[in-house]
């Protein structure tokens, strides 16, 4: 067991060596190829980017702003700047470049949806809550196809608001568009347990519990939902179906640690009469 521990560690730290030497062979052709060529705003936000990729924030910094001074309407170069300063909590800046980019945006739908997705995720982390929402909800209506973290960024932003009733309405619209995901369920019920809206949040579980995926987890859920509400009968006949659940899955993932521990969860709340 040590042996294949070992073997696999091994191979992620090797996996992740090859990744970053391809990064830094990428980056030294990208150099050979200006040092050839000649130097372009283009050639410089693609080398910036890598740099990013490798963690060399100060050699991106510096390319993205000489693709700026080569040619000003490079508007990728703001953007990344600005996603850049973003994960180094550099709100300010982050904003700052941003609406650089989204000002020299004419009407793309793909570069409005980046740009706003990022620009709600500055402004919320700035505690602009309204701000963000509006950010955010561009971002749905130009997205061809939006994905789940858009209407979770949406509903994060309308809750933080106190917007309640507007953040589950964004996640239903979510899931008439693209079906029935958990993780936006998920978001649901908890902002149902949030206001104690608990027949709504059982009504969510149940629809997701007719699904038959992650049983025992839904259980597990729906009693401690029951608990709180002062079900405690229901919740024990909760209990009973979440551990039956767990009974019939296959015994190598029911000897799995996650596994065990949800049937000691189950069994602890069925200790709670």
């Amino acid at each position: 067991m040590q042996f294949i521990r070992v073997f696999f560690a091994l191979l992620f730290f090797t996996g992740q060596a090859l990744a970053h030497g391809s990064l830094h062979n990428q980056i030294k052709d990208l150099s050979t190829t200006m040092l050839r060529e000649g130097k372009s705003a283009t050639l410089l936000v693609k080398r910036g980017r890598l740099h990013m990729e490798h963690g060399n924030n100060k050699s991106a910094t510096q390319d993205f702003l000489s693709a700026l001074k080569f040619n000003p309407e490079e508007r990728s170069a703001y953007y990344y700047l600005a996603e850049q300063a973003f994960n180094q909590r550099r709100f300010p800046a982050a904003r700052r470049y941003a609406e650089k980019f989204l000002a020299m945006l004419n009407g793309e739908p793909g570069a409005i949806v980046r740009g706003q997705s990022l620009y709600g995720r500055i402004l919320l982390a700035q505690g602009q809550y309204g701000a963000a929402e509006t950010s955010f909800r561009i971002a749905v209506d130009q997205a061809a196809e939006p994905s789940p973290e858009h209407y979770l960024h949406l509903a994060d932003a309308q809750s933080k608001a106190g917007a309640t009733a507007q953040a589950l309405s964004s996640l239903d619209e979510g899931v008439q568009k693209l079906g029935m995901l958990h993780v936006l369920q998920n978001k649901s019920i908890s902002l149902n347990i949030e206001t104690r809206a608990w027949d709504d949040a059982l009504t969510r579980l149940d629809a997701m519990i007719m699904q038959g995926q992650g049983l025992p987890e839904l259980y597990l859920r729906k009693a401690k939902i029951l608990l709180a509400a002062d079900r405690h009968p229901m919740a024990q006949e909760v209990v009973l179906n979440g551990l039956a659940s767990i009974d019939h899955i296959p015994f190598e993932r029911r000897e799995t640690p996650a596994m065990k521990q949800l049937r000691a969860e189950l069994l602890a709340l069925q200790a709670e009469r």
